[in-house]
């Protein structure tokens, strides 16, 4: 039981004839915890190139505007291996790379926008790896953990510097684990004119009809926010009517028939993708 301060108090021991089973489990035959165990990890960053090997410390640049372009990572003092998935700009999601390979590019000046990284091996159930990125515009993000995204994409913002922490399953993390990953949201939404919903569209493409002259009645929103909480709100002002009450995420604003048309809307977005886009 390596790392646990603990001396062994019995053993067992039994010789079997080679390929027969085991005498019982051996699932648990070797223990350590997370002190004994090590996350070492390197940063390539553009213009500088391979940094210096750190272990549970700040790998990369902050400050200097300078892309992280590649991360090898290893586990020592346990039997875990590591593997990270990096999402490139121009190059989206590439495949895992494992224990010390190579995640993401060199020599192509292209930055890490998002990373993922998981454990394997006999004691990956014994700990929990958190990660987190300093991504350009918005700072340091929050941890993620076990292969949960961290970053940004769809935003084009690169990643500068990452911290990686080991710790044993189910302690605590080292810091707020809200907002890891910023993916940009998309919006889709419908209206009703001319007696009939027309199709949903998206991302500012054009609901209803122009050159018609026939009015929007009603309208519907959603949004789509990936792994960040978050929704839509709206309203209609309608004629004769006014301001009708607030509606939020798919529900009908205005009435889906042609008594009153739809003269003015007010749209905003809610939860935490209100404190990144407008």
């Amino acid at each position: 039981m390596a790392g646990l301060g603990v001396g062994l108090q019995a053993i067992q021991v039994k010789i079997v004839a080679k390929g027969e089973d085991a005498p019982g489990s051996t699932e648990r035959a070797f223990l350590t915890n997370s002190s004994s165990a090590h996350v070492i990890y390197q940063a390539h960053s553009s213009e500088k190139g391979w940094l210096d090997v750190v272990s549970e410390g700040v790998a990369g640049t902050t400050g200097k505007n300078l892309g992280l372009e590649a991360l090898r990572i290893v586990v020592s003092g346990a039997d875990v291996s590591v593997r990270v998935r990096a999402h490139v700009s121009e190059l989206g999601w590439q495949d895992w790379a494992n224990n010390g390979e190579v995640a993401g590019t060199t020599g192509k000046n292209l930055p890490i926008e998002a990373l993922m990284i998981e454990l394997q091996g006999r004691d990956s159930a014994s700990f929990d790896i958190y990660y987190r990125l300093h991504v350009q515009e918005y700072g340091w993000l929050d941890w993620a953990k076990n292969g949960e995204p961290a970053g940004t994409t769809g935003l084009s913002y690169k990643a500068e510097a990452i911290e990686i922490s080991l710790v044993a399953k189910n302690d605590k993390a080292p810091g707020n684990i809200e907002v890891p990953y910023i993916e940009k949201p998309s919006v889709s939404y419908s209206s009703y004119s001319g007696d009939e919903w027309g199709s949903s569209v998206s991302s500012g493409a054009t609901s209803g009809a122009t050159g018609k002259s026939v009015p929007i009645n009603a309208v519907k929103l959603t949004i789509s926010s990936g792994f960040m909480d978050g929704g839509v709100s709206y309203r209609a002002h309608l004629s004769d009517m006014g301001w009708q009450d607030m509606v939020s995420d798919g529900a009908q604003a205005g009435i889906a028939n042609n008594s009153h048309v739809v003269q003015a809307l007010q749209i905003s977005l809610t939860g935490d993708v209100s404190q990144y886009f407008d």
